[in-house]
C-alpha cells in the first residue's frame, strides 16, 4: 500500500495481513466489499477476547471476516476460528463473546480449554528418540532426534551420507574433492572489454590474461 491510511489505527491490522486480505478479495472477486471486511475484522477480534493480530492468529480473524462479510456472521466458520474461540491458540485477555463461542463448540465438537494447549499434548520424546536411533548414521544426540521429527523424509538420507562432509550439488561431488572432472567447469571469460552493469550503475571492465 502506497500512501497513509489513518483506519488502520481502528482496525490495528498489520501489513502483512493487509496484503493476504487484499488477496483472498481478489480471488473472490469481491474487492468492492473491502470496507465492510475492515469495519468486520475488529468486531470478529473482539468477539475472539481481543486476540493478538499477529500470525497465525490475524490471518485466522481476518479469513474469518471476509466469510462474514460475504456469507453472513459466522454462517461459515473455519476449523481454525472454531479452536481460536476454544483456547486451543491460547488465552485471550478479554472475554469472549458466548454466543460464538458457542458456536464455536458445536462447530468443533469439542470443550473449551482453559489451560496451556501444549499440555494436552502426549509425551512423545522417547517415541522419536527410539525412531531416530534405528536410522544409520544417527548419532542419538538431541539434534539428530530432532531433525529426524521435523524431517523424516529427509532426514534418514541426510544421517546416511554426511560422513562425506559438504556436497557440492553442482558437481554431485562433496565439496572438499579437488579431483572433479576439469572438463565440467565453466570456461574462463575471454580476454575483452566488457560492459558490466551494477546496481543500474555501468562500469567499463577490461579482462587480461595472467601469467600462470
Amino acid at each position: 500500500m502506497v500512501g497513509v491510511d489513518t483506519e488502520i489505527f481502528l482496525t490495528q491490522i498489520p501489513g502483512g495481513m493487509l496484503s493476504n486480505l487484499d488477496s483472498q478479495l481478489r480471488d473472490m472477486n469481491a474487492m468492492h466489499r473491502r470496507d465492510e471486511v475492515m469495519a468486520e475484522i475488529p468486531e470478529v477480534r473482539k468477539d475472539t477476547g481481543y486476540v493478538p493480530l499477529v500470525t497465525p492468529t490475524s490471518q485466522i480473524v481476518g479469513t474469518q471476516a471476509v466469510l462474514n462479510v460475504l456469507m453472513g456472521r459466522y454462517r461459515n466458520m473455519t476449523n481454525e476460528f472454531a479452536d481460536l474461540m476454544l483456547g486451543y491458540y491460547g488465552c485471550s485477555i478479554g472475554e469472549k463473546n458466548g454466543e460464538v463461542l458457542a458456536m464455536a463448540t458445536r462447530r468443533a465438537g469439542k470443550q473449551p480449554i482453559s489451560c496451556r494447549p501444549a499440555d494436552l499434548l502426549e509425551p512423545e520424546w522417547d517415541r522419536l528418540k527410539s525412531e531416530a536411533l534405528g536410522l544409520p548414521g544417527n548419532n542419538g544426540s538431541d539434534k539428530d532426534v530432532l531433525t529426524h521429527a521435523m524431517f523424516p523424509q529427509l532426514a534418514p538420507a541426510f544421517f546416511s551420507c554426511r560422513h562425506q562432509g559438504p556436497i557440492n550439488l553442482g558437481q554431485g561431488q562433496p565439496a572438499n574433492d579437488k579431483h572433479q572432472d576439469s572438463a565440467s567447469a565453466e570456461p574462463p571469460m575471454p580476454p575483452g572489454t566488457y560492459d558490466v552493469t551494477v546496481n543500474n550503475n555501468r562500469f567499463r571492465v577490461t579482462v587480461k590474461n595472467l601469467p600462470s
